[in-house]
């Protein structure tokens, strides 16, 4: 998926999610696009899974406990959604309750990076490089903080309907 269309895809649910529980709609999209290849991994693609969040955990009101197993190298898991705005809406939920500190640091690309890379969120059993994710993590959010500022000043570019 290209990013500027990942973009407008995904746009309106960090919004939502951001209006719900004050993380910065930027840190979500950049999350989501690292987690997700920019929305083209099998994952997202097929389960609606743009976090990478996996099948283990009590039900709620996004995620009804379906899951989706992975390769037989990497034995785990991952939740499998109705629609794509269920796994943003479960992704909220899962911040504002486990990683409150993820909204406040996600004013800053930065210290957001830093705060996700070093948190459980991430597991080094999984073959995660916390460096290098932290890196990605803030490339990609000022990457879509700029491509964000460029479609709002670009009269060509129809809304997303």
């Amino acid at each position: 998926m290209q990013r500027l269309a990942f973009l407008r895809l995904t746009l309106p649910y960090a919004e939502k999610v951001e209006q719900a529980i004050g993380i910065n709609r930027f840190a979500i999209l950049a999350h989501a696009a690292l987690e997700s290849g920019w929305g083209s991994s099998h994952l997202a693609l097929t389960h609606h899974n743009f976090f990478g969040l996996t099948g283990y955990g009590v039900t709620n009101a996004y995620w009804t406990g379906q899951t989706t197993a992975t390769t037989p190298a990497h034995p785990l898991k991952f939740r499998s959604y109705r629609q794509l705005g269920d796994s943003f809406l479960d992704y909220g939920r899962l911040i504002q309750k486990h990683y409150p500190s993820f909204v406040i640091a996600s004013a800053s690309p930065s210290r957001f990076a830093h705060a996700v890379a070093y948190s459980p969120y991430i597991s080094e059993r999984n073959g995660d490089d916390r460096s290098q994710y932290e890196k990605a993590l803030r490339s990609i959010m000022l990457s879509l903080m700029q491509l964000y500022a460029l479609t709002i000043t670009e009269p060509s570019i129809p809304p997303q309907t």
